[in-house]
């Protein structure tokens, strides 16, 4: 496993995620530390109007890596983004949603990867063919119909 020289700012928007933000940062950090000794997560609360704020507190008591923001009205996943991009210290910035569904341990390949071949930015997609998921036929269905509108919309590739 390889160590990453300078810092990695992971921003988690969270909302309405009292059940398992202080667990998933947690493990998230356990994550991190495997290959990267220089990190900070950025959990922003999204205007959460349960106890997202204070779980996500009562973790950074335990691991001094993880710093809060929050805000009372709700901006949304982008709002959440930007707002925690714009907190960031990192050389390098990812994010990750506050309920894992995708697993902390993939931002060691991304960063090799952004690393190795020296490139600006790194998206990790559900759909690539390497991509080991289990998800319901509706959500496959729905992901696979979003993708092809932003196909359109964006011209992507």
């Amino acid at each position: 496993m390889s160590i990453v020289k300078g810092m990695l700012s992971v921003i988690m928007p969270a909302y309405k995620e009292e059940q398992c933000i202080y667990q998933n940062l947690l493990t998230t950090c356990t994550s991190i530390e495997e290959f990267c000794p220089d990190y900070e997560i950025i959990v922003v609360n999204d205007g959460s109007p349960d106890n997202t704020f204070q779980e996500s507190m009562r973790a950074r008591a335990v691991n001094p890596h993880i710093k809060v923001a929050t805000y009372q009205i709700n901006r949304g996943k982008g709002g959440a983004i930007k707002e925690g991009i714009s907190r960031a210290s990192g050389e390098y910035i990812a994010f990750l949603d506050a309920d894992l569904d995708l697993s902390p341990t993939h931002l060691n390949t991304f960063l090799q990867e952004l690393l190795n071949e020296d490139a600006d930015i790194v998206i990790g997609s559900k759909m690539h063919p390497d991509s080991q998921l289990e998800y319901p036929l509706k959500r496959k269905i729905m992901s696979y119909g979003y993708y092809i509108l932003l196909r359109i919309l964006f011209h992507l590739e």
